[in-house]
């Protein structure tokens, strides 16, 4: 076991980028080479490493806590180029040593002139020169002889020098879509790296519906059975007027689907993202990074992304050199706002409350959504737990959150479904205010840098596809990726990513906004109408079935889909999944 021996901080603080180097890690052997068994590897983060030099400590960690590419993690990268066997001693660091040498004063001046970008390309350029070395001496079945790296560094130093490592996708936001992309890029055994500026799964709930086909999705993560167990099965849809009548009921048998789920799953999203992140530590080639805040995305030339974030916590600047990049970072998305391009507002804006309550009691109400119909006080209901329930209320003008920051002030709102329940018996969760709107970018893809999920697109919750929109993104690009990055696709068939995805969501959008405006619009004419339509509308030949039925349409034509010629014909659809 050997361990870095440089002293870090009299070393250039801004042209030591070596991937499992600078950090513990395999450098000079002796006065002894201690042999791991398994047990023992397993406690390898708690190592211990100490260095003094001239009497001043000049490092005093544990492994676990300042290792960043683990010894699994570096052979992995190695055995990309070079093989290894049993009984190879690996001896990582440059051709020139450990340390490289100031450049001359009067280019040291001009660099600091230069942009960024400016100078990692002519860094990378000048070190992509270091590749030729003399053959490594190499022993097998012995614990002799040493190998260099023969591709670019990756890695910086401690404290606030600039950090940069080498990742073949970079993925951006740790919610749903960014960590689904990553699990199956992972199990394509495509490497990358997720950055979120959270240090763990945000604890409110948000999404709490996905459907049939999305847990097709689940399910090819790995983890159909875990997230049956903490989801709960929807019966339907009821309609309700102002007074909480029932204008109609629409029967959903979750027995009863094509793609072998049921047609609608009840879930709580934090328990959701933390099932999600608990399987992506199954793939050794994905690595979860929290409290990074990415800041920047530039172009570092030959067809390479360099992405810039701060570690919030230590404050250390590191930049990410990356071949592609993947923005899964939400409406207020930095990606986007990086490769400059803006949302298409379709003109829906409506303010909500949101209120989450927990209870062992039984509330008696019918085990499916229940949504109020109203022009002035538009509402929806649903169970969506064991002991958890959720409302939303349209706001009234003037209306806030402080408004209802309690179960009195709330009982006004929640009262026809908790009528018979004693108010020692509900918890309150959260209160919060959220504005649904209805928005795309205009554009999903810059270079090598792609949108996805909320980034990409904004669907109002009221036929609750939002959340789901970004995991079909998610599943539609990863595969292509995966592809061109091992070299058996071509580069331009990820131009499909956008050319299926985005009229599958500007048509899921519209049924959004169309059931927001059924139960928003009209005033009294409009509640008058729906007292009169909505309990006759059974009574239209298939009109039920597609009011219940979680069947989306068909992809658009692309390179990859072949057009329907008849509305019978298959083509873009998703095959039957019935077992």
């Amino acid at each position: 076991m050997t361990n870095d021996v440089s002293a870090r901080d009299i070393q250039l603080p801004q042209t030591q980028f070596y991937e499992a180097k600078s950090y513990p890690t395999f450098t000079p052997v002796g006065p002894a080479l201690v042999l791991l068994d398994s047990d023992e590897l397993k406690r390898f983060g708690d190592l211990r490493l100490q260095l003094s030099v001239g009497g001043e400590v000049r490092q005093n960690a544990l492994v676990d806590g300042d290792m960043i590419y683990k010894p699994l993690q570096a052979l992995q990268s190695l055995t990309r180029f070079q093989d290894l066997s049993a009984g190879d001693l690996v001896m990582t660091g440059t051709p020139a040593g450990t340390a490289l040498s100031a450049p001359p004063k009067p280019l040291e001046i001009i660099g600091n002139l230069l942009p960024p970008a400016t100078k990692w390309k002519a860094f990378f350029k000048r070190q992509a020169n270091n590749t030729e070395v003399p053959a490594a001496r190499r022993h097998r079945g012995t614990l002799r002889g040493d190998r260099r790296r023969l591709h670019r560094p990756r890695h910086a130093a401690h404290g606030g020098e600039i950090r940069v490592t080498t990742v073949p996708v970079v993925i951006v936001g740790a919610g749903p879509t960014g960590i689904t992309a990553a699990t199956l890029l992972a199990q394509y055994g495509i490497e990358c790296l997720v950055l979120d500026r959270w240090s763990s799964v945000y604890p409110q709930p948000r999404a709490v519906h996905l459907d049939d086909e999305i847990f097709r999705i689940v399910a090819r993560l790995g983890i159909a059975d875990e997230f049956a167990a903490i989801s709960r099965p929807a019966l339907g849809l009821r309609l309700l007027d102002n007074t909480t009548r029932v204008l109609a009921e629409f029967h959903r048998d979750p027995a009863h689907s094509v793609h072998g789920f049921p047609q609608a799953n009840m879930f709580d999203q934090p328990d959701f993202e933390a099932l999600l992140r608990a399987n992506l530590k199954h793939y050794p080639c994905a690595e979860l990074r929290g409290d990074a805040e990415v800041t920047d995305i530039a172009d570092g030339g030959e067809g390479r992304i360099l992405v810039t974030f701060n570690d919030r916590p230590e404050g250390g600047k590191h930049i990410v050199e990356a071949n592609y990049v993947l923005g899964c970072d939400g409406a207020n998305s930095v990606v986007r706002s990086c490769i400059g391009t803006g949302m298409r507002d379709l003109k829906f804006d409506q303010r909500w409350l949101v209120v989450d309550i927990a209870s062992t009691a039984d509330l008696d109400q019918w085990d499916g959504v229940h949504q109020v119909c109203d022009p002035i006080r538009a509402a929806t209901y649903m169970r969506i737990g064991d002991s958890r329930y959720r409302w939303e209320f349209q706001l009234l003008p003037g209306e806030t959150t402080d408004d209802f920051g309690s179960l009195d002030a709330l009982r006004p709102l929640i009262g026809p479904w908790v009528r018979d329940v004693a108010p020692t018996d509900l918890t309150l969760v959260r209160v919060a205010e959220y504005t649904f709107r209805a928005k795309f970018a205009e554009r999903w893809r810059r270079g090598n840098v792609f949108l996805l999920g909320d980034a990409a697109h904004l669907t109002p919750p009221f036929i609750g596809q939002g959340m789901g929109a970004g995991l079909r993104d998610a599943i539609n690009l990863a595969w292509k990726l995966a592809g061109v990055l091992d070299g058996g696709l071509s580069p331009a068939v990820l131009d499909t990513y956008e050319q299926e995805r985005k009229p599958h969501t500007r048509f899921m959008i519209g049924m959004a906004l169309s059931m927001g405006w059924a139960m928003t619009a009209g005033g009294d004419v409009g509640n008058l109408i729906r007292r009169i339509v909505v309990p006759r509308l059974h009574r239209i030949p298939g009109l039920r079935d597609k009011l219940v039925e979680s069947r989306t349409p068909a992809l658009r034509r692309s390179a990859l889909v072949t057009k329907a010629r008849a509305p019978w014909q298959l083509g873009g659809t998703l095959c039957p999944n019935p077992w």
